[in-house]
């Protein structure tokens, strides 16, 4: 009895569009599954509420599906517009001097924050070292004499109050840090810094 009244309250809470020449399925609003989720609560048909309910839950997956995917097209459109409009203001520039010497445009615009941003993508290959910036192997560069000189000419005096040689105190760390300072000491020794 209970199952004619979800029947019955589905089937005149549904929507049907006649065509002369077709038939087509009935249309199912979210409006006609909440009456018949009342009507089948209200005759205390759980099961029926169980499906009902299912058929709601995938009723508003299958709309947010169908809005994202108009999105997305819309969005995808959209692309193509503001990429064509890109190209067509870089092109004037691709015969210049300075065009020639470039691989590339990087053009950025967060919406978020207003940050806009563009970069010349350069052919020139990047410079390669064999030591990092800031490296223990890199202290000092700038000088054309060797620790190892300046060891050889100051090794022998006292280095600070460690109680040690400079030459001593050398051999007695690997610390690229305290080595960088008893460089510095070796190079005002030297004169090379004041």
């Amino acid at each position: 009895m209970t199952k004619d009244i979800v029947k019955e309250a589905m089937s005149a809470n549904v929507t049907e569009t006649a065509s002369p020449v077709t038939t087509e399925a009935p249309v199912v609003t979210k409006e006609s599954l909440m009456a018949s989720l009342q009507s089948a609560m209200a005759a205390n048909d759980w099961q029926s509420v169980a499906k009902i309910g299912a058929s709601i839950a995938k009723h508003e997956s299958t709309l947010k599906r169908q809005e994202r995917e108009q999105l997305e097209g819309e969005v995808i459109g959209l692309a193509q517009d503001v990429k064509d409009a890109i190209e067509s203001a870089i092109e004037p520039f691709l015969d210049s001097p300075i065009m020639e010497k470039c691989t590339g445009v990087w053009y950025s615009w967060d919406f978020g924050t207003g940050v806009k941003a563009i970069r010349l993508l350069s052919a020139s290959a990047a410079k390669t070292s064999t030591k990092s910036a800031g490296s223990a192997g890199s202290v000092g560069q700038k000088f054309d004499v060797k620790t190892s000189d300046l060891l050889a000419q100051f090794g022998a005096e006292p280095y600070k109050e460690t109680g040690m040689t400079a030459q001593e105190f050398h051999e007695s760390t690997t610390d690229g840090n305290k080595r960088y300072v008893l460089r510095s000491w070796l190079l005002k020794k030297g004169g090379y810094t004041s």
